[in-house]
């Protein structure tokens, strides 16, 4: 796999028409991809002997399968599909098959180390794709991944409480707990079968994704399923701030391209280039308030909300021949219930 990533970088850095030419999606997309998967069950692996050697364990790996993938969506007209777009990356870990067995035969130390690989594995699905497509030698991420372990540190770090639900207390703590339908039916339904099942007070939300992990484990032999909500045993990958960031930069240098020309023309098309400048910095906002909470607590929810109502305004202006509305929302701001609802659905807040 190394050899095959290696071939098509070199044609790739080539520049070479006909080397470029005979490069087709597996040699590029569908080979990262599968890269991906693979390091991330050598990975473990590997941790797995060092980890066993430490606890007194012999681990063999059996027949274990997933995948890693890309998600797109579709941009539909009256039933008509117009547009696709990139989505996202989802690693879903279907199954890991191991043979385990301690070197003294202790039980008690084969659940501390089953219970120790599972959170390993499930911080993995976010971390092997993390380091495999962010440059280690810049600060700066591409992509930012979630796993049912990584959501739950974040809701710990979020200040919510977390909570292991089993047949004893179900009924005390589902009241306490908001999460989607679906994930409190999977709770339900583990815990009705004999499982224990770790989760937060409520759902997360990080850098565009929305949901949250939980953990259901079998008590008896260690063995566990790390979900996220939408039902994958696996990470979530998303690159939708940095999407955002890509629109909003093409849509600003547009507007600005055309901003001499609007000045001399005046009237309507000025107030409508205007709008488009501005709507364009309502899109780099919301991705960075994607990729940043403290931007969109801080800027976007302070100055997002009378952006958003002004652009509409000097809409209004440009096809009514009317400056009034402008006026008044430049000066006179948006109200609180409004201010609300715009920064929710500009800034996420």
């Amino acid at each position: 796999m190394k050899n095959k990533l290696e071939i098509a970088k070199g044609k790739m850095e080539s520049k070479d028409p006909s080397q470029l030419k005979v490069l087709n999606s597996h040699d590029v997309t569908d080979a990262m991809l599968q890269a991906v998967v693979q390091s991330y069950f050598s990975f473990n692996d590997s941790q797995d002997k060092i980890q066993g050697k430490q606890s007194g364990v012999i681990s063999n790996s059996m027949m274990s399968f997933g995948t890693f993938s890309t998600v797109f969506s579709g941009v539909y007209s009256w039933g008509v599909l117009r547009n696709v777009n990139f989505g996202n990356m989802v690693m879903d870990i279907d199954r890991i098959s191991l043979t385990q067995v301690n070197t003294d035969n202790n039980h008690k130390k084969l659940l501390s180390f089953v219970h120790e690989q599972g959170m390993r594995q499930s911080y993995n699905e976010n971390q092997i794709p993390e380091q495999f497509f962010n440059n280690p030698y810049s600060s700066q991420k591409n992509v930012d991944g979630i796993s049912a372990v990584k959501a739950l540190h974040i809701a710990n770090s979020e200040g919510q409480r977390i909570y292991q639900i089993n047949k004893q207390n179900i009924n005390t703590i589902l009241p306490k707990i908001n999460h989607d339908s679906a994930v409190i039916e999977d709770i339900r339904n583990a815990v009705a079968a004999g499982k224990v099942v770790t989760t937060s007070e409520k759902s997360i939300a990080f850098n565009g994704w929305k949901g949250s992990g939980y953990i259901i484990l079998d008590p008896n032999n260690g063995s566990g399923a790390y979900m996220i909500s939408g039902g994958e045993n696996g990470g979530f990958v998303t690159v939708v701030g940095f999407a955002y960031l890509f629109l909003g930069l093409i849509l600003l240098t547009i507007a600005l391209s055309s901003l001499f020309l609007a000045v001399l023309t005046g009237g309507a098309t000025l107030l409508v280039t205007v709008a488009a400048i501005v709507s364009s910095i309502i899109v780099i906002m919301k991705g960075l308030s994607t990729l940043s909470p403290d931007f969109a607590n801080d800027v976007c929810a302070k100055y997002g909300p009378n952006l958003m109502l002004g652009t509409i305004s000097t809409l209004v202006a440009a096809f009514t021949s009317n400056v009034l509305p402008t006026l008044a929302t430049a000066y006179m701001g948006v109200s609180t219930n409004l201010s609300s609802f715009l920064s929710e659905r500009i800034c996420g807040v």
